[in-house]
C-alpha cells in the first residue's frame, strides 16, 4: 500500500505507511497501529475498520476517506 496522506488545498500531510501488511503511524514511527489483509484494514485489536481499493481508503460504512 505504501504511504497515506491527507490533502487539503494542495497541501499534503503524511499520516502513515504500510509495509508487508502492517500499518504504522507517521513517517518514522515503527509502532504498528493496524494490519492490511486482502483489501481489509484492521486496527491493533484485530477489529475491521475499513478497506482499501483502487488507491482509495474506505471506512467500515464504505464511505471514502
Amino acid at each position: 500500500m505504501g504511504s497515506f496522506y491527507l490533502g487539503f488545498g494542495g497541501h499534503k500531510s503524511h499520516l502513515g505507511h504500510c509495509e508487508d501488511g502492517i500499518i504504522y503511524s507517521g513517517s518514522g514511527n515503527r509502532t504498528p497501529i493496524g494490519r492490511y489483509e486482502n483489501g481489509s484494514i484492521y486496527n491493533q485489536f484485530k477489529e475491521y475498520v475499513g478497506s482499501y481499493s483502487g488507491g482509495s481508503i474506505y471506512n467500515s460504512s464504505r464511505t471514502h476517506v
